[in-house]
């Protein structure tokens, strides 16, 4: 129950970070995660208030290697958070979606393949749904960038007569 809150506070804030990132000119890098940093340093501070910590940590000392993968967890998570970050602020916010998404499916196909988890029907066409829609996204990009490549070129001519 908690832990779907803290899920929830943290889609809200991502949303009202991604609306400072693009209207705020040249933002630093952590200023909008800051406030998320505090809600959910107090959310740990509750739980380990609790039995939750210390079990964590017996846990943690009895099979040590959990807490390397603990560890590089959390540094896999900090790099992608600067990621998401810079391509928010370099970029927009749909190509990052499109980016997610790409690597989410993508890992899904791999688990099918590598690991040779099983896909029902519905789910395949899920995923060509949304293999069709990136597919379809980057096709008009394409389209549209072509089209004022070619409306420049004829800008240019017009005003070389």
């Amino acid at each position: 129950m908690v832990k779907a809150a803290v899920l929830r506070l943290r889609l809200v804030h991502e949303g009202f970070s991604v609306i400072t990132v693009r209207t705020t000119p040249r933002i630093e890098p952590y200023v909008p995660h800051d406030s998320l940093n505090l809600l959910v340093l107090r959310y740990v501070g509750r739980a380990a208030s609790g039995n939750e910590l210390t079990n964590a940590i017996n846990f943690v000392t009895t099979y040590p290697a959990v807490g390397w993968d603990v560890l590089a967890f959390a540094a896999c998570g900090a790099i992608g958070q600067v990621f998401i970050f810079h391509t928010l602020a370099h970029f927009s916010s749909l190509l990052l979606v499109t980016v997610t998404v790409t690597l989410k499916m993508l890992t899904m196909l791999m688990s099918v393949v590598l690991f040779g988890h099983q896909v029902t029907g519905m789910q395949w066409a899920g995923v060509s749904l949304v293999f069709g829609g990136i597919g379809a996204e980057a096709w008009y990009q394409r389209v549209e960038k072509e089209a004022k490549m070619e409306a420049k070129k004829r800008e240019a001519a017009a005003k070389a007569q």
